[in-house]
């Protein structure tokens, strides 16, 4: 196979068994792959990967805190331990929120 392998011609690699979608090893040699020319643009795209999975970790981590947050004060409010009347949300107001259109 020649390069570039398009998808359609990667997918013929696959064989099937049991319903997932296996690439055999000795197939998947023949497929040509890019790699950038110099060890100094690997090294630069392996660090720019690697900060993109450091973001996208940090995001996870936020949500997983933001997710109980939200399980937490969504109890306090159903069972009446807090009441909406009673919260001050005049920060909200003063505070931007990004990728939200004002």
């Amino acid at each position: 196979m020649n390069w570039p392998a398009t998808q359609a011609e990667i997918k013929k690699l696959a064989s099937r068994a049991v319903g997932q979608a296996n690439i055999n090893a000795s197939k998947l040699r023949t497929v040509q792959f890019p790699l950038p020319p110099t060890l100094d643009e690997q090294r630069e795209m392996v660090s720019i990967l690697d900060a993109i999975d450091r973001k996208i970790d940090l995001h996870k981590r936020k949500r997983t805190v933001l997710d109980g947050l939200f399980k937490s004060l969504l109890h306090k409010l159903m069972t009446g331990e807090i009441r909406v009347a009673d919260l001050d949300l005049s920060e909200l107001a003063q505070t931007p929120c990004e990728g939200v259109a004002a």
